[in-house]
């Protein structure tokens, strides 16, 4: 057995052991160490393999940033992203340059119950230095009301001592208790009127919603037929309550609301027509197929306007019969080349 040791000795490179006992705590060190050598390479081997996923991971993510960087750079329109950075700060100038006119808008809207284009068209032709004159004179006009105020604030705390410094006659207790008097007056009085007011104000509201919704089916057919009539030059009609009396206007394809005043006499027949044929359109049923009959309803327009009035007229025909006596030969040429064949029929009396 000592000669196998000394054999086995000379295979592992260890020199000639004298006792068996000192080969075996040899070979154990030896062993010992070459496990520790062996976890030393399986952690470092982990450790490499773990390094080499962050190095993949931050390759790929140096990839996506340079890609997000080349998109900025495409996104702010420059093509070297040395100068991103100015981009960036013009962006921010510009970034509170809105916000500094958001708040100036805000400040317009506050300041003033006109729309912001209105305002725009009202300043565009003063002057700058006369406007910073008025600013200025409105600046000194605020400072003396200010000291006017402040003098009536004196004045009022004089009054005040003055009041404390009347001696408890009889006309003080007497005033006073007439005071108290008109207070208790008042104060009972409140309750009463703000309930009225709240009921005038409920009523008011009520009155409203009543009104849209009865007129609101009726208006918004009339709006059909009277943009049909007028080739588009109104594109619908509101009720104008804003007034005691709601009124009737219509508003242009610019915007502008007119009233029936202001219409031409050919409009308002025309207005007036729309109505009758969306009143008429609402209360028809299968129940009630009454026939539309006109007589001579366009007298007061040209040819242009009754070519709208024939289209409006065939649209409502298609729920119903209309019949249209006139004496004017142009009419039938017009409504011929305007309404198809199966659409019209020519009686002539």
């Amino acid at each position: 057995m000592f000669d196998q040791a000394n054999r086995l000795a000379a295979l592992l490179g260890e020199p000639e052991c004298s006792h068996v006992n000192d080969f075996v705590d040899r070979f154990q060190d030896r062993l010992t160490k070459s496990r520790s050598a062996e976890r030393s390479s399986s952690e470092l081997a982990r450790r490499a393999e773990a390094a080499q996923r962050k190095k993949r991971e931050a390759e790929a993510e140096q990839s996506a940033s340079e890609a997000a960087l080349l998109a900025l750079c495409h996104a702010a329109g420059e093509a070297d992203a040395n100068s991103l950075s100015q981009v960036e700060e013009q962006s921010a100038k510009k970034r509170l340059l809105q916000e500094k006119a958001e708040l100036l808008i805000g400040q317009l809207r506050e300041a003033s119950t006109s729309a912001l284009p209105e305002l725009r068209e009202a300043l565009s032709g003063l002057d700058t230095a006369e406007t910073d004159i008025e600013r200025e004179q409105c600046r000194v006009s605020i400072k003396q009301l200010e000291e006017e105020v402040n003098a009536a604030a004196d004045a009022e705390q004089m009054a005040r001592r003055s009041l404390d410094e009347i001696d408890t006659s009889g006309y003080a207790a007497e005033a006073r208790e007439q005071m108290e008097s008109a207070i208790a007056r008042y104060r009972a009085a409140v309750k009463p009127w703000a309930q009225l007011k709240l009921a005038e104000s409920l009523l008011r509201e009520a009155l409203r919603r009543f009104r849209d919704k009865a007129q609101a089916p009726m208006v918004t057919l009339a709006s059909e037929y009277f943009r049909l009539v007028t080739s588009g030059r109104y594109r619908r009609l509101i009720v104008d309550d804003s007034a005691e009396q709601p009124a009737l206007q219509a508003e242009r394809d610019d915007g502008r609301h007119i009233g029936v005043s202001a219409m031409s006499e050919g409009t308002a027949d025309q207005l007036y027509l729309a109505l009758r044929l969306a009143a008429l359109e609402l209360q028809r049923n299968e129940q009630r197929q009454m026939p539309l009959i006109l007589d001579d309803v366009l007298i007061t327009s040209d040819d242009h306007r009754a070519a709208n009035v024939f289209g409006a007229l065939a649209r409502f025909a298609e729920g119903g019969q209309v019949m249209l006596f006139t004496h004017h030969r142009h009419l039938i040429e017009i409504a011929s080349g305007l309404l198809p064949t199966d659409a019209l029929a020519i009686h002539s009396l």
